[in-house]
């Protein structure tokens, strides 16, 4: 157990150094307060969520990432084309900041 342990700490640093480093992005600016937010924010969501170690197999499924590919491609031309209609329509000027 204690070797199984081992192996799992290099992983659990990087997802807290992971989350941390969002943290900060999120924040837009790094200063020692941040941080130590961050830090926290780490070590709060590694305790309370734990996730499970997924084994690095490193395989991908050709037909699931040209699904995904295509999902994605589906999803960009939409919302592509409702923000260009929500633009150039005619009408009222929406108010909100979130079109």
């Amino acid at each position: 157990m204690n070797a199984f342990r081992s192996r799992m700490q290099p992983a659990r640093v990087a997802r807290a150094v992971w989350l941390a480093a969002v943290w900060l992005l999120l924040w837009d600016s790094v200063s020692p307060l941040n941080v130590l937010g961050g830090v926290v924010v780490a070590a709060v969501v590694l305790t309370v969520f734990r996730i499970p170690q997924a084994p690095p197999n490193g395989r991908l499924s050709p037909v699931a990432f040209v699904a995904l590919l295509g999902v994605l491609a589906l999803d960009l031309v939409v919302s592509s084309a409702r923000v260009v209609w929500a633009a150039v329509r005619p009408g009222p000027v929406r108010l909100s900041s979130v079109v």
